[in-house]
């Protein structure tokens, strides 16, 4: 499928929901300092995968992309 036709690129209300969701992501990620444990980085990890998988319906293609161990 043309990644140009999902979803996230036809529907900006999808497109602010994913990047949204995405952002917190990244904030979460730039929170983590040198100083985490690999208990914190792992549940990082794992907030990330279940936020990602609570928007896939928004969009399988692009979300689904983001989530290649599925």
């Amino acid at each position: 499928m043309d990644r140009m036709n999902t979803r996230y690129y036809k529907e900006p209300k999808v497109r602010e929901q994913i990047d949204e969701v995405l952002q917190a992501n990244a904030r979460m990620f730039a929170n983590l300092g040198n100083t985490s444990t690999p208990n914190e980085v792992q549940q990082a990890k794992a907030k990330e995968r279940e936020r990602l998988k609570g928007i896939k319906h928004l969009d399988p293609v692009t979300v689904g992309s983001l989530l290649i161990d599925d």
